[in-house]
């Protein structure tokens, strides 16, 4: 294939480095505690002038990693959702054809499902192949295309099976399918052009999928919500050390609690007299709340010498357009 200016020969030993570890990474479509994001959340890999981190997650046996601030912001959402059975955050979008991803899990691989052509073919088919990132191999005196990562792909269940939603997470409005913000007051035009053609190609490849794309940012979203989840996403997968019957009880004092209106550091003080203890019977509150066995008001924090409020608006059902089937480029 004929190169492109996207990346110079000084740049290639690196670029060739970064490649062969995403592949590393990502040339096999794994699962739960396997699967291996295309970039860590590191200083080194990260994007320049974003916040990377990282979230470990009970569902997925595994830390999630997250590039940026929004993608922190908003992948605590994404968990929450019970319908939720896989995430794969900064996955590799394939430069070759490539069978569905859920061709490859033992589930769902003996029904059919939609293939990519890969972002050559359709770079190609847009008339924008020249413009697909490579690097030049000094050995083998070629171009090697480089892949583009997607943000969040989300893989879901309802009552007529599985499938998958593409969150593409922005920190505003209008930056999707632009260049990433960095040094520059104003990118260049070929920025500006680099990343209209890697959202043409993107929007090619999850059509050919049927997986559609939120354009999401954590705007989109109220705060306050967006707050409550991350103060529960930061315990949900902590070890509770309290036996299981003395676990029942507190549920149980808790439920009580939400209807009476009595704080939740008052039940943990009367049920759990060990101070020292204290704190798991708070951790277990915030995971009765985060697996929704105890449906309180997200909209507020949890303070343990506040009493809880019933919930009010499901978040599932204010945000289920972000889950949807029929998901759009616009929600």
């Amino acid at each position: 294939m004929t190169g492109n200016t996207t990346y110079s020969k000084d740049k290639s030993a690196r670029m060739a480095a970064k490649v062969r570890t995403l592949w590393e990474r990502q040339g096999q479509i794994l699962w739960g505690p396997d699967y291996r994001a295309g970039k860590r959340a590191v200083p080194q890999e990260a994007p320049r002038k974003s916040k990377p981190r990282t979230l470990p997650s009970a569902k997925l046996s595994r830390t999630l990693q997250l590039m940026s601030r929004p993608e922190g912001k908003l992948a605590p959402l994404a968990l929450y959702h019970p319908d939720l059975w896989e995430m794969h955050e900064q996955h590799v979008l394939y430069v070759e054809p490539m069978a569905h991803p859920l061709s490859f899990h033992r589930a769902y691989r003996d029904r059919r499902w939609p293939a990519s052509s890969g972002t050559l073919a359709l770079a190609d088919r847009l008339g924008l192949i020249a413009r697909h990132p490579t690097y030049f191999d000094a050995a083998e005196q070629t171009y090697v295309p480089v892949p583009w990562l997607g943000d969040f792909l989300l893989f879901l269940h309802d009552v007529r099976g599985p499938y998958l939603v593409s969150w593409d997470v922005k920190l505003t409005t209008g930056a999707h399918g632009a260049p990433q913000a960095g040094a520059r007051v104003r990118p260049s035009k070929q920025e500006i052009r680099k990343a209209e053609v890697r959202e043409a190609v993107y929007q090619a490849y999850m059509r050919e999928l049927g997986i559609p794309i939120v354009q999401i940012t954590p705007d989109h979203v109220d705060q306050n919500l967006l707050a409550t989840l991350a103060q529960l996403a930061r315990l949900h997968a902590r070890e509770v050390h309290l036996p299981d019957d003395q676990q029942v009880v507190l549920q149980q004092a808790f439920q009580r609690a939400l209807v009476d209106g009595e704080p939740p550091m008052f039940v943990i003080q009367r049920l759990v007299p060990d101070q020292s203890k204290r704190g798991e019977a708070r951790t277990l509150l915030h995971q009765l709340v985060w697996q929704r066995k105890l449906r309180v008001d997200l909209w507020q924090p949890l303070v343990m010498d506040v009493p809880l409020v019933p919930e009010r608006i499901d978040p599932l059902v204010e945000y289920a357009h972000l889950f949807s089937r029929q998901a759009g480029a616009t929600s």
